[in-house]
């Protein structure tokens, strides 16, 4: 639904644009005005580039979103046409959010009207791990959605186990649960959640079994040297 409103949308402003231009031109001429072509071709320019500039606008910004509400969250994404297929969803009192496939994560409003538009009060963010090397290989990625309005950050952790124990996982900051297995290119990831009041942590350390990896929201070029050294 989202896309088939901006899409009429889409025809009604371009129908508009060209009967604007049309009736400006006839009025000007109408007025005793004369233009030559490359002026003509100048005021027709400026007319559809502020056309274009308001169609990316009605495409990329979800007016419709601060009155939306919906009765599930199947139901939020599919009105963005996202396959709710194989999502799988958490639920707080005051929002909820639902992850798809190895990455994507969605965060959604909660209230007595029912669940808001995707992604409409969140901000993602993305981790970087500051030690890579071959001998963590098993903690994959770790990513992270805040929703502004309850106020709670919702963190994706990614493991490459053979068998998933819970007592193997440490972490410094955060308390993770069993959430699902998903396909990662190739391979299959355990995927382990929590979910923290406030924003995003900015360094997390974890721990799986003999593994260890610290990520952090601070993007650079990070070298470890291997204990051999």
């Amino acid at each position: 639904m989202y896309y088939i409103i901006r899409i009429i949308l889409f025809v009604v402003l371009l129908l508009a644009c060209f009967y604007t231009e049309r009736t400006f031109f006839k009025k000007q001429i109408a007025k005793g005005k004369q233009y030559t072509m490359r002026k003509a071709r100048t005021i027709s320019i400026t007319f559809r580039l502020s056309f274009l500039l308001l169609q990316c606008l009605i495409f990329h910004i979800p007016f419709e979103a601060p009155f939306l509400h919906f009765g599930s969250v199947e139901d939020a994404l599919k009105y963005k046409w996202i396959n709710p297929k194989d999502v799988v969803i958490h639920s707080e009192d005051d929002c909820a959010f639902a992850v798809k496939g190895s990455y994507e994560i969605f965060a959604f409003d909660k209230d007595d009207k029912g669940y808001g538009f995707v992604n409409y009060h969140a901000d993602k963010q993305k981790y970087y791990a500051s030690d890579m090397s071959p001998d963590n290989k098993a903690i994959v990625y770790l990513s992270a959605v805040y929703q502004k309005t309850a106020e709670k950050t919702f963190y994706l952790l990614g493991l490459e186990t053979n068998e998933y124990q819970d007592d193997l996982l440490d972490c410094d900051r955060l308390d993770f649960d069993y959430l699902s297995k998903a396909k990662s290119n190739t391979v299959f990831i355990d995927q382990v959640y929590a979910v923290k009041d406030g924003k995003p942590e900015q360094d997390i350390h974890i721990q799986y079994g003999d593994q260890q990896k610290t990520f952090t929201t601070k993007l650079g070029l990070y070298i470890t040297v291997s204990k051999s050294s």
